[in-house]
């Protein structure tokens, strides 16, 4: 085990023999093009370009050497779990950053056995828990992770609008500003969102890509009113924050994110339903296109 690889005996005469290793052996380029393969038919498919997936898992701090794959004979990578791994508060803490299957390999067992394996692993090294999101309707992948001690901890929206059905503003009510990332922070503090953003959204998400996104905030007089993290590449609303939850001050933040755009829609992503940020979302006609729980699993201390 202390070389990072697992062999495992045949299992139900199906997996013949697979080894299942850690992904730090791997070239990001062999896992770049396995995660193309697996997330090509995926609920909502995924694609990244090279340099896309490596800001992604930058943003998510995806720690090769905690995140495991499986092989077949040939050493073909056909399935895999990232893993990000941070440290708050005292805890670390453990983030399912992608889990996927060739299609090929699917039902096989892979899935389970590469769970068992990161979870084995990630209790070895002290972790405090583990959090991933699946989506609602995905029924085989819930039962699995109810399997190895996953509960529901929330219930998560993904709502968007295309660039043509966000109203542009020739003008704004308020001084717009584009913060360094001390002034994000001050605002962040200032500012509290409606909800509390999930794992890739939250502000050391931001914090690690911060050269790749665009942050303005809305400020009335000196007092800051409004802002939002906008990845304009894939368009995903990362953080907005509204004061007093006014409705006219979405709006025009929105309107605002919608001009630094580069995707063909703009998204926001991972809202707590419990969130009054999303009456606004439906009431502006937004449209709700997944749903998601976040599941979380405690690991005993050692």
């Amino acid at each position: 085990m202390s070389d990072g690889t697992f062999h495992l005996e045949p299992w139900l005469d199906i997996l013949h023999f697979m080894t299942i290793a850690r992904l730090s052996q791997v070239s990001h380029a062999d896992i770049h093009a396995a995660f193309t393969r697996a997330f090509s038919d995926y609920h909502i498919p995924v694609k990244e370009t090279l340099q896309e997936m490596a800001v992604a898992n930058m943003q998510r701090d995806i720690d090769y050497d905690a995140s495991f794959g499986s092989f077949a004979d040939d050493g073909e990578l056909v399935g895999f779990i990232l893993c990000g791994v941070r440290n708050e508060d005292g805890n670390m803490r453990y983030y399912d950053g992608g889990t996927a299957i060739i299609p090929e390999w699917r039902g096989r067992g892979v899935g389970g056995l590469l769970l068992d394996t990161v979870l084995s692993d990630a209790n070895a090294r002290g972790a405090h828990e583990f959090v991933l999101e699946v989506i609602q309707d995905n029924l085989k992948a819930r039962k699995l992770y109810e399997s190895r001690g996953f509960a529901i901890s929330r219930s998560l929206r993904c709502f968007r609008k295309s660039l043509e059905e966000i109203p542009s503003m020739e003008s704004y009510s308020y001084t717009i500003a584009a913060p360094e990332m001390d002034g994000y922070l001050e605002v962040c503090a200032s500012l509290s969102l409606p909800y509390i953003p999930s794992w890739q959204n939250s502000n050391a998400s931001v914090v690690n890509i911060f050269e790749h996104l665009i942050i303005r905030v809305l400020i009335e007089g000196m007092n800051p009113v409004g802002y939002f993290v906008l990845h304009p590449y894939t368009g995903n609303i990362m953080q907005i924050s509204a004061v007093g939850g006014s409705p006219t001050i979405y709006r025009e933040l929105l309107a605002l994110a919608k001009s630094y755009t580069i995707a063909d829609m703009v998204k926001c992503i991972n809202i707590d339903e419990s969130s009054p940020f999303i009456s606004f979302l439906e009431e502006d006609g937004w449209y709700p296109y997944v749903d998601q729980y976040e599941m979380i699993t405690c690991f005993d201390p050692a």
